[in-house]
């Protein structure tokens, strides 16, 4: 028909399409066509010969067919089926934290209807316009534990997803071919969340009937992350300085527990996505399906005080987390071996939780609150140095001390105090500031109250008394770290009972001292060190600067006339050697007065005592001088001593002051004396 110039109709049985020419001299309607329904017009031109060649165009994922009409001659012509496959929904991240989908948090996506344009290009299909409603539903994974779905909110409409097509839809509005989408992840889980437009015909088969429209997602599968790894320490009192309270002791095991927690804005102020530091994340709501995708977790410790401690103490347990329920796993074998406060935090042990990335797997690790006060265990207390008593008197060739006479030391006791841990550690960060608890007064003695050195005379076989006055000890000044050392006190003041029974011979002193208690301010108490080789702290025997002896101070009868110069009554100090008195050549110490002395003049003023004073020199002093009054008679001189001068003078069993007898107006040659003999004084 090469004379044909009639008008044929052009169509689609979807009803989608736009049509142009490819060779023809006729007229299109209409021109360009931009109505992408499928429908033109063609009249044909002399010089076309019966004959044009048209290009067909369509966006939309049709199965459908052409159809040409000549009205006016009824004329219909069809062609086969003709499928277009390149429509799809996108779905993307559009959200500030991008792939990031966490637990808890409503994340934004892009929906956009993707088709294949005229030169065979991707791109959006923008004519995708209004309400349209898709199905949602999750493909998961095999590693997905089967938790609760996300939350799809659409236009109006609210989703949770479930685990096939079908199972549920959201309304979504389109503008342009794009959307937004919020998803929002209500467990933990790994999964593609599907749409499809089954409903729209945006694409239509040979019937007219719509076409579904699948979706694709970007990244997936997706991993819905829990926000943080929430570590919680039961019975934790939470102490943030030295002066909290006490959790346990440094080497004692306790329970730590690891939950999955969801999002909560208020951990995360600049809305990165992770736990601010200081963040309590452990009252968030549980991803309670954490744990049962298979993955365990690893606790480290952060050491928060002391400042510069040990921080290489934790034990982390045997093995990783891996038992949970309802979000949350625990075990009780963790333990700090040291003392201070710390802070735990949790990690994936393999690093990746479900596949995520390395960096969006460590945003979820976030420290503990502050767990402890961590104290030692036991304080060890060891002998440094047993000390010396000291002596009253060494100022003689051999330092000594009277029976009876108050002594004191030499070098004083010290006590090393040693913190430890259960497994005895030593828990240095004890040394270090207000974590250091020990005082003075919490060590308490057991003070001697004998000397196992000599016994009493009366035959009983009982040791000597020993009498003791004690200041609080102290404990040496020192710096952070340095070790505990506690000093017995200086003005400690010891004497041995001195009575009419215990004239013994010369004794080095014995006493047994020791500690009853130790115990700081948190009530810490104390072991002895086991492998002592100085001795025990509980029970201990000082060294000794010099002997004890029996003394006393004894004075001579002396006689002459009543007149002319003094009488000289020599005095000395003696002590008892075990056979007798002798002179105590080593006493340069003992000082003496005259104004201690009482002279008893029976028959009036038989002399006057000279006024002098000061210290015996190898026992010994200048003799008492007597200055005669013209009187005569006796006169009876007592001096009043300290009892370790005293003595059993006259057989009583009583210690009293030493005596002599002063006699005038008697002399050798005087007829009266028919015979004279020197007795001792007393």
């Amino acid at each position: 028909m090469t004379g044909y110039t009639g008008k044929i109709d052009l169509s689609t049985t979807s009803n989608h399409g736009t049509w142009s020419v490819n060779e023809g001299n006729g007229a299109l309607s209409p021109l360009p066509d931009n109505s992408d329904d499928g429908q033109a017009s063609y009249q044909f031109d002399l010089s076309d010969a019966g004959v044009a060649t048209f290009a067909f165009s369509n966006t939309h994922a049709d199965l459908l067919s052409i159809r040409g009409t000549d009205s006016s001659e009824g004329v219909v012509a069809s062609g086969g089926a003709v499928e277009f496959l390149e429509n799809i929904l996108r779905l993307s991240p559009n959200d500030l934290l991008g792939d990031d989908l966490i637990a808890g948090r409503a994340h934004q996506y892009d929906v956009s209807l993707i088709k294949r344009d005229d030169s065979g290009e991707c791109g959006v299909a923008t004519d995708y316009e209004g309400t349209h409603l898709l199905d949602v539903w999750l493909d998961r994974t095999s590693n997905d534990p089967g938790g609760a779905g996300p939350e799809v909110r659409g236009e109006n409409t609210l989703q949770e997803a479930g685990n096939e097509s079908g199972s549920g839809s959201v309304e979504v509005e389109f503008t342009g071919g794009q959307a937004d989408l919020f998803i929002k992840p209500v467990d933990v889980g790994e999964y593609t969340v599907r749409l499809l437009d089954a409903s729209s015909g945006y694409a239509r088969d040979l019937a007219g009937a719509a076409i579904p429209i699948p979706s694709t997602s970007t990244g997936s599968p997706w991993t819905a992350r829990p926000f943080a790894l929430a570590v919680n320490a039961p019975g934790n009192p939470g102490a943030t300085d030295a002066n909290g309270g006490v959790f346990r002791a440094a080497g004692e095991s306790f329970r730590l527990e690891v939950a999955g927690v969801l999002y909560d804005a208020a951990d995360d102020s600049d809305g990165d996505g992770q736990a601010e530091p200081g963040a309590n994340v452990w009252d968030n709501a549980r991803a309670v399906s954490f744990g049962q995708e298979g993955e365990s977790t690893v606790l480290k410790s952060t050491l928060l005080a002391p400042a510069y401690g040990e921080a290489d103490a934790f034990f982390p347990g045997a093995e990783p987390i891996a038992d949970y329920s309802g979000g949350i796993g625990g075990r009780d074998d963790y333990r700090f071996d040291e003392v201070g406060i710390i802070s735990v935090s949790g990690s994936i042990a393999d690093g990746s939780y479900l596949g995520a990335s390395i960096a969006r797997t460590e945003r979820m690790t976030v420290l503990s609150p502050d767990i402890g006060r961590f104290t030692p265990s036991y304080l060890e207390v060891r002998l440094f140095d047993e000390g010396t008593l000291g002596s009253a008197c060494s100022a003689g060739a051999l330092a000594f001390t009277y029976l009876g006479q108050p002594f004191s030391w030499q070098e004083t006791p010290t006590i090393r105090v040693i913190p430890r841990a259960v497994g005895s550690q030593e828990t240095t960060n004890y040394l270090i500031g207000d974590f250091m608890k020990l005082r003075a007064s919490g060590i308490t003695h057991a003070w001697p109250d004998e000397d196992p050195a000599a016994e009493v005379t009366d035959g009983s076989g009982a040791f000597l008394t020993f009498r003791f006055v004690t200041e609080d000890g102290s404990i040496e000044d020192r710096s952070d770290g340095a070790p505990i050392y506690y000093r017995y006190s200086v003005a400690d003041q010891f004497s041995h009972e001195k009575t009419a029974f215990t004239r013994v011979t010369p004794f080095d002193p014995k006493p047994v001292f020791g500690l009853e208690s130790v115990s700081d301010l948190d009530g810490v108490g104390w072991a002895a060190d086991p492998d002592a080789l100085l001795g025990s702290p509980e029970a201990f025997t000082p060294a000794t600067e010099g002997p004890v002896r029996y003394g006393r101070l004894e004075l001579e009868n002396v006689y002459g006339p009543e007149t002319g110069d003094p009488l000289l009554m020599p005095f000395r100090a003696t002590y008892w050697d075990g056979t007798r008195f002798v002179t105590n050549t080593d006493d340069s110490c003992s000082p003496w007065a005259t104004s201690d002395i009482t002279v008893t003049d029976p028959g009036g003023v038989m002399a006057e005592l000279a006024d002098l004073s000061g210290e015996l020199e190898q026992g010994t002093a200048a003799p008492l001088e007597l200055v005669p009054t013209g009187n005569r008679g006796e006169a009876i001189l007592e001096w009043d001593v300290p009892v370790w001068l005293q003595d059993d003078w006259n057989q009583d069993d009583t210690l009293v002051n030493p005596r002599a007898t002063a006699t005038f107006g008697v002399y050798r040659g005087n007829d009266r004396i028919i015979y004279w003999r020197e007795v001792p004084a007393n």
